[in-house]
């Protein structure tokens, strides 16, 4: 047995403890920050730490935006606008009646309509047309497109004109106000001003040719209606003279007086006439001549109250008496007497308005034939009078529409010698002095975020088809295993290029000693200061120990990977070391037959070791074991090299490994061997089966799931009990390692 001394052990003070104070009862994963997500790159924590991993491209991209950005801002021309202001005014409230004139001048009611109206005016083709034309706009090579284009055509410079020309209004005012760009400043101010006051003319143009127009207009129908003036006076002359009446006469004949006697005797006949008949109509159904009286008399409301009367005897008849009673029939003998009077009655009430019905329609018939005479009688006489009222009426009729006429017109000429514009200029249009486009700052603030944005898709991209394993969630769904655990990033882990200490070769048959232990023994045990990093292991450990898929704790315990370089030297010396101040009687074997580490951790030769020891015979291996176990510093914790024998060697399923790891059960409480990579080595899976469980490690950020999975797949397929998986080197977010 060997025997491996330390000038200073950095496990603490010294002291064993119990298993309960180092190990914990259950997995304490939950200790260190986990993600919510399947996938760490699902939340906001991924994405930051995607864009952290990937800085380099989310900066390039945002650079090449800025860069692009202000490429375009400086290769594009300076446009500078001006703008001119002016004022729309109603039209003069009702000057010389030109209200009258013209109803379209009412502005104060229809101020809204008016507005929109001058704002479409002033942006009209023709107007537009004819500013340009006096500003030379064709010959401008920023309007043709190039100094060598032909001159553009009406629509296109149209087209041109309208998308640099802004005509808005200034809130709920009347003032309008024009924007124009152009490349040269002088331009855009020459073109404002020029639309300004050409829109101002030819708002004056319209409204003195609207008055013009009307004053004409007004001048023929006054000649039209002295025209007809002078035919309806020659008409009436003519009356006059042929019939030798100048006027109605005053006084009214006795024809006409009769007319009206019988006119109106005939309207009161039909008044009279049209009452007996409804009467007479409204009598004729019993049941409204009942309700209305039409037909009550003295006669018949003696009888209605007899017949009350005898009802009221042959109730109370009825009460007493049965109804075959002799007193009973009388009484209603007298109520059918009495109804029957009363039918009789109605009858002869009926018969009554009837023939006041039928007299009145005589009389009326009589009256009819007596005016219809009348009338045709003073016919005669009022035609004449009729002609010359109509012939009179006609020619002061015309005579008061010349004169009104005449007058509109004289108020017309007047009104279109003195109009007022109503549209002012209150600012022109200076030259100015800085450009509106392109505007730099927004430039470089939209190729900023548009480089961000095409940046942060990338990295999205990136990372969505990234297959590598990257939080313990995303292992633990992915490959369906259980987590027993993972491991933070330390900028402290062990590196393959470490220098190891100077062995001293031990002499056959003596416990050697080996004075201090490798760097990297030394940087494993700083790390093992770091309270997250030692719960992580001792997490781990718990996990393994207390794991559901052994019935017992498990003895052996193989540590392998799918590819070399994910951690499992690493781990299997942290649990040795755990499994050592629990104050267990470990072994750590490392089986590595590929590259095995573990002898340089600890310092010591790999001369004889692990594989020597199966290829012994079984007599002689006890004594072989012996000699090539080194006893650390750590109390409980005894270390076997891999050897040379190993290297190469076809181990899968042989004999003598299970035999070997018999007599390591007998003697040690815990065996840690570190086995080779499964899908590297042949070795590894034969020697995982001889254990009681495998921790499979994985390192973030580096295994893509394809590769775990193929690699569990096979230990499952040779019958090996994996416990389950352990992410090694990961970076939780909000993780912080303490020295």
């Amino acid at each position: 047995m060997k025997q491996l001394n330390s000038t200073a052990w950095a496990s603490g003070d010294g002291q064993l403890t119990s298993v309960a104070q180092v190990i914990p009862a259950r997995p304490m994963l939950a200790e260190l920050p986990r993600n919510s997500e399947a996938h760490e790159f699902a939340s906001f924590g991924g994405i930051f730490s995607a864009l952290r991993q990937r800085w380099i491209l989310m900066t390039a991209f945002v650079a090449a935006g800025a860069a692009l950005a202000v490429t375009l801002a400086f290769s594009q021309a300076k446009v500078y606008e001006a703008k001119a202001s002016i004022e729309i005014n109603s039209p003069n409230g009702d000057y010389l009646n030109s209200r009258t004139l013209d109803p379209s001048s009412n502005a104060d009611i229809l101020i809204e309509p008016y507005l929109q109206t001058q704002l479409r005016l002033i942006q009209s083709d023709s107007l537009l047309v004819r500013v340009a034309a006096k500003t030379n706009l064709a010959d401008r090579p920023e309007f043709r497109g190039g100094a060598s284009k032909p001159i553009p055509t009406r629509e296109k410079l149209l087209e041109k004109i309208h998308d640099r020309l802004t005509v808005r209004l200034f809130g709920q005012t009347r003032i309008l106000e024009i924007l124009f760009q152009a490349q040269d400043p002088a331009l855009a101010a020459r073109f404002a001003n020029t639309l300004a006051s050409e829109f101002a003319e030819q708002s004056l143009e319209r409204r003195v040719s609207g008055t013009r127009h009307t004053a004409e207009s007004l001048a023929g129908q006054v000649d039209e209606l002295r025209a007809t003036l002078e035919k309806s006076e020659a008409q009436l002359e003519d009356f006059v003279r042929r019939n030798q009446r100048t006027s109605i006469p005053e006084k009214e004949d006795v024809a006409d007086a009769r007319l009206r006697q019988l006119q109106s005797a005939l309207s009161t006949a039909q008044d009279a006439r049209i009452a007996e008949q409804s009467r007479y109509q409204l009598a004729r159904a019993t049941a409204a001549a009942q309700e209305n009286g039409l037909l009550d008399s003295d006669t018949l409301r003696a009888y209605r109250a007899r017949q009350t009367e005898l009802r009221q005897k042959l109730a109370e008849a009825a009460r007493i008496f049965k109804p075959g009673h002799y007193k009973v029939q009388q009484i209603q003998a007298e109520l059918t007497e009495v109804q029957n009077a009363m039918d009789r009655e109605r009858g002869l009430s009926l018969e009554r308005l009837r023939g006041a019905y039928e007299s009145a329609q005589l009389r009326e018939d009589a009256l009819k034939s007596d005016f219809e005479s009348q009338a045709r009688l003073v016919n005669g006489q009022t035609v004449l009078d009729v002609r010359y009222t109509a012939l009179r009426h006609e020619v002061d009729t015309n005579r008061v529409l010349y004169e009104s006429t005449r007058q509109k017109f004289r108020e017309a000429n007047i009104s279109s010698a003195s109009q007022a514009n109503t549209v002012q200029l209150l600012d022109s249009a200076a030259q100015p002095e800085l450009p509106i486009k392109p505007n730099k700052r927004m430039y470089g603030a939209i190729g900023l975020f548009g480089g961000g944005f095409l940046g942060l898709l990338t990295v999205l991209l990136v990372e969505g088809k990234d297959r590598r394993i990257k939080s313990p969630d995303h292992a633990a769904q992915s490959l369906r295993s259980p987590m027993l655990g993972a491991i933070p990033s330390a900028p402290w882990a062990l590196t393959d290029n470490a220098r190891p200490a100077l062995p001293m070769r031990p002499t056959s048959g003596q416990t050697a000693a080996v004075q201090g232990h490798g760097e990297q023994l030394e940087a494993l045990l700083k790390m093992r200061r770091n309270p997250a990093v030692a719960n992580a292991y001792r997490s781990v450990l718990a996990s393994l120990l207390y794991s559901p898929q052994c019935e017992r704790r498990p003895q052996v315990i193989a540590i392998t990977s799918a590819e070399a370089g994910e951690g499992r030297t690493n781990l299997a010396c942290n649990l040795a070391l755990s499994l050592a101040e629990a104050g267990r009687n470990v072994l750590l074997v490392d089986a590595d037959s590929e590259n095995p580490r573990l002898h340089d951790i600890f310092g010591v030769p790999n001369d004889y070791g692990y594989y020597d020891l199966v290829a012994t015979a079984p007599q002689e291996r006890t004594r072989e074991i012996i000699d090539s176990i080194y006893v650390t510093a750590m109390p409980g914790l005894l270390f076997l090299p891999a050897g040379r024998s190993g290297h190469g060697t076809t181990l899968v399923d042989n004999l003598r490994v299970a035999e070997l790891m018999m007599l390591l059960r007998s003697e040690y409480d815990a065996v840690i061997v570190d086995v080779p990579p499964v899908l590297r080595s042949a070795n590894a899976r034969g020697l995982a089966r001889q254990a009681d469980g495998v921790a499979f490690v994985i390192r973030a950020n580096r295994v893509p799931v394809e590769v775990a999975s193929k690699a569990l797949q096979q230990l499952s397929s040779d019958g090996v009990k994996v416990l389950g998986t352990v992410l090694n080197d990961w970076e939780p977010e909000g993780l912080t390692l303490a020295s």
